[in-house]
């Protein structure tokens, strides 16, 4: 019963609108209805266009049984949002610092001069060894071949 008020006195603030403002042909409905969104005294603070999120948080703020769970979820997203930008704009910091090195025309420090010594000498350890195993995969290969050549003589040597 209620909803049927709610939606006759609805119609009926509509039918009392259009009236009031010329019909739906009007011209000017836009900007009446903009000046009714922006300053109407059931559509929030004045000056400001409701939106539906404004419209949803300001139902749930004022219940006392939500209001907790809906500023923690701010709160939560907010955070987040905030350690995004953070990450964002470290990276891009990292990412100019790393440019600005690799373009820059000064010789390379005594460090790095090691460093890359080292990560040679690693490198060529690395081969060395690489080396040594596929010698030993190739040499139990052919162990392997020749075992199976050993024992298929055995075997025909013995008549089966």
């Amino acid at each position: 019963m209620r909803d049927d008020q709610e939606k006759k006195t609805m119609n009926e603030r509509i039918r009392a609108f259009y009236k009031q403002s010329g019909g739906p042909n009007n011209p000017q409905i836009e900007t009446i209805i903009e000046k009714h969104l922006l300053y109407g005294k059931d559509h929030g603070v004045p000056g400001k266009r409701e939106t539906f999120k404004d419209a949803m948080l300001e139902v749930f703020l004022d219940d006392y049984s939500t209001k907790d769970i809906v500023m923690w979820l701010l709160k939560a997203k907010y955070d987040i949002s905030d350690r995004w930008q953070e990450l964002i704009v470290g990276k891009t910091m990292d990412q100019i610092a790393a440019a600005e090195e690799m373009t820059s025309d000064k010789e390379p420090s005594v460090s790095d001069n090691i460093k890359l010594a080292q990560l040679e000498q690693r490198l060529v350890n690395l081969e060395n060894n690489i080396g040594k195993i596929v010698t030993l995969l190739e040499d139990a290969n052919n162990s392997q071949n020749n075992n199976e050549s050993m024992t298929n003589r055995i075997i025909r040597s013995q008549g089966f």
